[in-house]
């Protein structure tokens, strides 16, 4: 009796499963080609093209405004001191607290983000390979303050 009611409640599921994604399915609009992350931000397809086209396979993009645009500053290994590199539309004319998007377009690991150089302070965990954040304004770091405009170092989690 418990498996023919465990059928008839896995049917219904499955029945009801179906009406409401060929419900969803007729109303949703089109969209770029998801990435991983469940805390992404909708980015338009051609901001999402511009990013995968100037971010290198296997490396992490940081872009200095919100949508992929004037950047990318790019890395492929761990970067420990954004202060280090130069981008002249950036307040202090280096990446040191300068990006409000980000894209990790490695192969195979995760990267995570920091406030501080060398790994410090609070931290954006495991942002996973082909995900992206098209506006860090709408984040937040560890500590629950916003990661925009305050990267200074990363690191690959594999």
């Amino acid at each position: 009796m418990k498996r023919i009611a465990r059928c008839l409640v896995t049917a219904a599921g499955a029945t009801l499963l179906a009406l409401t994604t060929s419900v969803s399915v007729a109303q949703a609009a089109p969209s770029p080609p998801a990435a991983t992350s469940a805390d992404q931000h909708e980015a338009s397809p051609e901001a999402l093209l511009r990013a995968r086209s100037d971010c290198p396979l296997e490396w992490f993009c940081v872009w200095n405004l919100a949508n992929f645009i004037d950047g990318p500053g790019k890395w492929k290994d761990l970067e420990a001191d954004y202060w280090q590199y130069d981008h002249p539309s950036c307040p202090w004319e280096v990446w040191g607290d300068c990006a409000s998007s980000v894209y990790n377009h490695g192969r195979n690991c995760a990267v995570t983000f920091y406030n501080e150089t060398e790994g410090g302070g609070a931290y954006y965990w495991a942002l996973p390979k082909g995900s992206y954040l098209a506006n860090l304004a709408q984040d937040t770091w560890s500590d629950g303050t916003s990661p925009d405009n305050k990267i200074e170092s990363h690191a690959w989690i594999c």
